[in-house]
């Protein structure tokens, strides 16, 4: 059985921790993908582009209906 899995990465986030520690993220995520590639646990990690140029796509009643951004939906935003 495969999974696939979609992460978001947080620009503001990512951004609001200083050089060292976030060396030390990508340091720690490459070594735990790197086991999990070793043992056949991991297919593939590939970036897409930028999440301001992301697309939503849903099928609604059989039709695809596209939109920007990826959070876009009708509900309301939770508290």
């Amino acid at each position: 059985m495969k999974y696939m899995l979609l992460i978001y990465g947080n620009e503001e986030a990512f951004s609001s921790v200083g050089a060292e520690t976030f060396a030390e993220i990508i340091r720690e995520t490459d070594a735990l993908n790197q086991e999990l590639f070793e043992s056949d646990e991991l297919v593939g990690g590939y970036g897409v582009a930028d999440q301001v140029k992301a697309k939503v796509v849903r099928v609604t009643g059989g039709t695809p209906v596209v939109t920007d951004g990826r959070h876009h939906c009708s509900c309301p935003p939770s508290a």
